[in-house]
Parts: C-alpha cells; sequence; structure tokens
C-alpha cells in the first residue's frame, strides 16, 4: 500500500467505498425485502389459519347442531310415546277396560307410530313381569297381543323397507341376557339401561337384522315410571342413514370437500363419514386416518379446534350431548389446502424477490464499475498538478543543498499553495541553517565542559552509594530483630490467654463443686431428722410389742383358766380343753414372735443411731469442704485477676513491639529508597557522562552537516 502513488490509493481507496457502499445498499435491500416476504408470509398464514379454524368451527358446530335436534326429536317422540302407553294403562285401570283391549291398544300405538313417521324403524315396550296389568300368566305365548313364553308384554313393531309394520315379541333369553358384547356392555342393556336408570338411553349405532335391507340404527329408551318406580321401558329405533348427508354437507363446504369429516358414537362406532358407507357400523381403526386423540375427545366430550403437531392437519372435534351419552363430529383438513392461498402467495412473493434481486445485483455490478471509473479519471486530473511540485522538489533536493532555489507557482488551487508554503518553509530554512552553523560550534565547547562535570557527578555518587547500601543492610537487620521480638511476644500473649482460660475453667469447675457440695449439707440436713424420726417411730414400735406382749400374757392365763374349767368339767369340758391348749400354744408363740421382734427393733435402733452419727458428721466434714472450697475459688478469682493482668500487659507490649516493627520497616523502606535513588543518581551520572561525550560527537557531526548546505 505504501508503494503506490496517490492516484492509486485515491482510485483504490474511493472504489472499496463505492463498492461497499453498493453491497451494503444492496444487501439491506435483499435483508428488507426477506423481512417483508415473511411478514406478509406469517400474517397471511395466520389470519388464513384463524379464518379457516373459525370456519371449520362454525361448520362443525352447526352440523353438531342439526345432529342433536334431530336425536333430541326422536328422544321427544320415545318420551311421548312412553307418557301414552302409562295414559293407555291408566285410562284401562280407571274405567276396568279388559287385559286383551290394553294390550291390543298399546300394540296399535306402537304400530302406527312404526307406519307413520319414516325416521322410525321401529318401536317396543318391555313391562316387567305382571307390571302392566297383573295377568301375565294369562296370556302365556300370546304373540298375538305382544306376550311372550311366560306371559311378560314385549312386542317390538319393525318396518321392513316399503311394507307394512310387523311384529315379534322380546324373548326371556333376550331381556335377561347379561352376557358381555364386543363393546364390553351386557346384552340386554337395552333393556336395562333406563330401568336402572330411570333417565332416557341412547345406545350405540348398530345394523338391523332385516333381509329386505340393512338400516343402520341407534335405540333411544326411556323408562316408564309409576309412583318413583320403574316398570319397564319404551325404545325406538331411529334410522341413521339421514345423517350421512350432513356430514357430506360439512365436508363440501370446507374447501371443496378434501378434508376428512366423521361422525362417531361414544365407543368410536362410525355413525356417518365422508370417506363412503362401507365402513358405518363399524369401530374406527388407526388405519382409518382419524386423530390419535379422537379417544379422549369422546371420553371427555370437550370440543377442540387446533392443528396436529406436525403442523400439516387442522382438526376439530364437536361434541353432541345425547341424553346418558355424547357423540362428536371430527374434521381433518390438510394444511396444504387450508393454506393454499397463503402458500401461492408467498410462492409469488418469493419469485418476485428473486427478479429484483437479479436486478438489483447486475444494476449495483454496473454502478460500482461505473463509479470506479469515474474516480479513476478523477485521480489522475487530481494528482497531475502534484507531480509537477514533485519535479521541482526533485530539481531543489539534487543540488546539494542549495537553499537558495524557489518553486514556480502557476496556479492558485490547493497544489500551488503547497508551492506557495513551501517557499516560505525555504526562506526560514534557510535563515535557521545559518544560525544553526553558528550555534553548533558554541554546542561543541558546551557538550565538552558537560562531559567533565558528568565524569566528577558520577564519581560522587559512586561514593554515596556504598554508604547508603551499607545503612540499608542494618537497617534490614533491625527490622528482622524487631520482628523476631513481636513473635516472642505474640507467644507470650498466646499462653497468658490459654492460661486465663484455664484458670476460668477452674473456677467455674470449684463453683459447679462449691454449688454440689452445699447441695450435698442440705441433703444431710434434711436426712438427719429423718433418721431421729426413725428412731423414736421405734421407740413406739417397743411400746406396740410391749402391749401385744402383756395381751399375750392374759390371754396364756386366760387359757390356763379354761383348761383348769375344763378339767373340771370332765368328759363334758374336753372339747373345750383341747381349744384352751390351742389358745395357750398360740400366746406362747405370740410372745416368741414379740421377743425376736424386741430383738430386730433393738438392732434397727443401734443402726439408726449409728447412721444419724455418721450422717452428723458426713455433714460437719461436708460444711468444712464447702468453706475450703469457697477459699479456692476466692485464690482462683485472685489468679485470674493477675493472669488478666499479666495479658494485658503483653498485648502492651505486643503493640509496642509492632510500632516498633512497623517504624523499622518504614526507616527500612525509606533507606531503601534512598539507596535507589542514590543507584538512580549514579545511573543517571553515568547516563550523563555518556551524552557528554555524545553530545560532544554529535555537535562534530552538525558541523559536517552545516557545511553541506548553501545559504
Amino acid at each position: 500500500m505504501r508503494s503506490l502513488s496517490v492516484q492509486w490509493k485515491i482510485t483504490l481507496m474511493a472504489g472499496v467505498g463505492i463498492l461497499l457502499t453498493v453491497f451494503v445498499l444492496t444487501g439491506l435491500s435483499f435483508y428488507f425485502s426477506s423481512q417483508n416476504q415473511q411478514l406478509v408470509s406469517e400474517q397471511t398464514f395466520t389470519s388464513l389459519r384463524n379464518q379457516s379454524e373459525a370456519l371449520v368451527k362454525i361448520q362443525s358446530e352447526r352440523q353438531a347442531i342439526y345432529v342433536q335436534q334431530y336425536m333430541d326429536e326422536a328422544t321427544y317422540r320415545a318420551e311421548m310415546l312412553a307418557q301414552s302407553v302409562l295414559f293407555l294403562k291408566f285410562n284401562a285401570e280407571e274405567n276396568y277396560t279388559n287385559s286383551a283391549e290394553l294390550r291390543g291398544s298399546i300394540n296399535e300405538l306402537l304400530r302406527r307410530s312404526v307406519n307413520n313417521f319414516p325416521n322410525i324403524y321401529s318401536a317396543f315396550v318391555v313391562f316387567e313381569p305382571n307390571a302392566l296389568d297383573g295377568e301375565d300368566n294369562n296370556y302365556h305365548d300370546a304373540s298375538y297381543v305382544g306376550a311372550n313364553s311366560i306371559g311378560r308384554f314385549a312386542p317390538y313393531w319393525s318396518k321392513p323397507l316399503n311394507q307394512e309394520a310387523v311384529q315379534r315379541v322380546f324373548t326371556e333369553e333376550q331381556i335377561e341376557n347379561t352376557s358381555l358384547n364386543a363393546a364390553g356392555r351386557a346384552a340386554n342393556n337395552i333393556f336395562s339401561c333406563s330401568a336402572l336408570s330411570q333417565n332416557t338411553c341412547v345406545m350405540n349405532p348398530t345394523f338391523s337384522s332385516e333381509e329386505s335391507g340393512r338400516h343402520l340404527i341407534s335405540s333411544i329408551t326411556t323408562p316408564l315410571i309409576v309412583d318413583g318406580k320403574s316398570i319397564g321401558i319404551m325404545g325406538i329405533d331411529i334410522k341413521l342413514n339421514t345423517l350421512q348427508p350432513v356430514i357430506n354437507d360439512v365436508d363440501n363446504n370446507l374447501f371443496n370437500g378434501v378434508g376428512n369429516v366423521s361422525l362417531l358414537s361414544n365407543d368410536g362406532t362410525i355413525v356417518a363419514w365422508d370417506q363412503g358407507e362401507n365402513r358405518l357400523g363399524d369401530r374406527y381403526t388407526p388405519q382409518d386416518g382419524l386423530p390419535e386423540m379422537l379417544p379422549s375427545w369422546l371420553s371427555q366430550g370437550d370440543d377442540f379446534i387446533g392443528w396436529s403437531d406436525s403442523q400439516r392437519t387442522l382438526l376439530a372435534y364437536t361434541p353432541v350431548m345425547l341424553g346418558n351419552t355424547t357423540w362428536g363430529i371430527t374434521v381433518q383438513l390438510p394444511a396444504e389446502q387450508v393454506l393454499e392461498e397463503a402458500i401461492a402467495l408467498d410462492s409469488a412473493i418469493q419469485a418476485q424477490r428473486s427478479a429484483s434481486s437479479n436486478i438489483q445485483i447486475i444494476a449495483s455490478v454496473m454502478i460500482g464499475g461505473f463509479g470506479i471509473l469515474v474516480v479513476l479519471f478523477a485521480a489522475s486530473r487530481l494528482v497531475a498538478p502534484i507531480k509537477q511540485v514533485v519535479e521541482s522538489l526533485k530539481e531543489i533536493a539534487s543540488g546539494e543543498g542549495d537553499l537558495t532555489q524557489r518553486i514556480t507557482v502557476t496556479q492558485q488551487d490547493e497544489v500551488g499553495e503547497l508551492a506557495i508554503w513551501f517557499n516560505r518553509f525555504l526562506d526560514k530554512l534557510q535563515d535557521t541553517i545559518g544560525q544553526v552553523v553558528v550555534t553548533v560550534e558554541e554546542v561543541s565547547k558546551t557538550a565538552g565542559e558537560a562531559a567533565h562535570v558528568a565524569s566528577n557527578t558520577r564519581d560522587g555518587s559512586e561514593s554515596q552509594f556504598k554508604e547508603v547500601d551499607m545503612v540499608a543492610t542494618a537497617s534490614e537487620e533491625m527490622t528482622q530483630t524487631s520482628a523476631q521480638v513481636v513473635g516472642h511476644t505474640e507467644t507470650a500473649v498466646y499462653a497468658a490467654k490459654e492460661a486465663d482460660s484455664a484458670a476460668q475453667e477452674g473456677q467455674q469447675v470449684i463453683q459447679l463443686s462449691a454449688g454440689l457440695m452445699a447441695s450435698l449439707v442440705n441433703r444431710m440436713d434434711s436426712a438427719v431428722p429423718i433418721a431421729k424420726e426413725l428412731e423414736s417411730n421405734s421407740e413406739n414400735i417397743n411400746e406396740i410389742l410391749k402391749v401385744i406382749e402383756g395381751i399375750s400374757e392374759q390371754t396364756n392365763l386366760l387359757a390356763l383358766n379354761a383348761a383348769i374349767e375344763a378339767a373340771r368339767a370332765g368328759d363334758q369340758g374336753r372339747g373345750f380343753a383341747v381349744v384352751a391348749d390351742e389358745v395357750r400354744l398360740l400366746a406362747s408363740r405370740t410372745k416368741d414372735s414379740v421377743g425376736q421382734i424386741h430383738t430386730v427393733i433393738d438392732d434397727l435402733q443401734q443402726g439408726t443411731r449409728s447412721v444419724v452419727g455418721a450422717i452428723e458428721e458426713g455433714n460437719q466434714l461436708a460444711g468444712d469442704t464447702a468453706e475450703q472450697v469457697s477459699k479456692a475459688v476466692e485464690s482462683l478469682s485472685q489468679i485470674t485477676e493477675s493472669v488478666g493482668a499479666i495479658q494485658a500487659m503483653n498485648e502492651q507490649i505486643m503493640r509496642a513491639a509492632e510500632e516498633q516493627q512497623a517504624v523499622s520497616g518504614e526507616v527500612n523502606r525509606n533507606v531503601s529508597n534512598i539507596r535507589e535513588l542514590s543507584e538512580g543518581i549514579l545511573t543517571h551520572a553515568e547516563s550523563s557522562a555518556d551524552i557528554g561525550q555524545r553530545l560532544t560527537e554529535i555537535s562534530e557531526r552538525q558541523k559536517a552537516l552545516a557545511s553541506q548546505f548553501k545559504v
């Protein structure tokens, strides 16, 4: 870069600036174009997503309402038929209508309902045994009036394709069959659900078994309740094929039928499906392509609208509440069709941006090349006058220092101004060089004198440095001695603290011993009255024993008198004599026992007296010991105070030693600083001598240089 000419430097720098500007502007254009496309794409996709979700939700909710209304109408019809059956039963009871006429009336009601309502495939009633009229025993196997083998009223009316309604009867095996079917429910759930719950029940869809045409039907049953008790059920089977157009209508109204719309019962049975009727009545499988979350949707009964985890499918679920169960409408739409307009718009914007980018790149290259050519031409025009000045300077420089030459000024721009000021510079330089020639002689003389002074200064600085070095060594030794004193003082302070701590611990131990000894004296004092009381009680026992001994002697005398009286009585008093002997023997044994107790009591009294004496003696010794412990506590207190005073004195000594060490360190640092300064002065003195020598040499060279200029 330094070897290039000014023209090429200007061209290169301006060209780089132009190219950078073009590249930056082009890059910013690309960036903002990309940001705009991304913003438009995001806003478009978001708007279409929201609109699609709203559209799908509205369509599915609208059809869910239609399905619910259709099923609610059928439920209402079943409940009305149930009320009609109960009215016929009540009317027959009030008017004493015979049972055959009642059963015929109900059969006629069912037949007319099946024939007159096209959406009702069949109607049936099942009463509990004898719950209708109490005359089931009179109608065994009377199917003509809707009775089965045990006479229970259980008619079933159905209408084959384009024919009149026909009747059959539910058998007891069908009504009482509790075995589980494929759905895990009891086979007789159609009869037991409403009877047990006393509510309307909607059964899962199934196919009719008529040979003339299979229909997908759903049974709706409602209980027959009298006085709060269920006496039977009323049910109808409604055709579900009318719901297939509803699902097809939803599919056709959503993006031209590209989605997947289905109506499912609570157990997952396909009620209606836009993919065709071949799977109606079957349970859905993962191969059907229905959402993975469908089981939780059916079980929870909450609506859902959102996108799949892969964001490739729009999913919607709308529950349909039907009595004791919940059905649901599911909608699946591929994102490619839902967002087709957004994708097309994004592709168009991308193509337009790509074309614009190519045009911008071509324009940028052309503008950059043209700018570089303009800069190259302008640089050559700007550099031409400078080249003329350079040629003039070459002539001056090649004239062996001739400062009398001047540049001829031919233009009034910056280059002309440069020539004018350069001529003025030569004028000033010519005068300055003349003065330099005169000054060089004086500098040469002064340099010699400075060299001599610097040599003398260096010798003096060497002597000063040696003396300061000795002082620094002595100061360092004094500092080390102070550090040792501080260390010994710290050891003494630590030992004093340990002694003070030990004395305090000993004082605490003796104080504790004094307390325990005082407790012992108190215990001994309290034991003396107890022992004396024991001695007194022993005396009382002796008195009692004396009384007992007197009683035994009296008893002995009485027994002796009784024996004498018995002897006088002869044979008649022989038994009394035996008793008197026994009493005398017992009195004798009592006297002996009292004597033994006397001996034990005497020993006890003697022991008690010994205990009392020992307690009194121990009490005296404990008191003396307590006095000695108190004196020991006072002595340890004095020792603690003395150790504390020693510790305080050691701390004062340690602080004084630390201060001395700090002062010694400060002196040592000051001496070190003086030594360093002396060493620096010596170095500067040596440098001054060298500088003086070089100054002499430089003055000689200045003479030689000044002689080269012509002034």
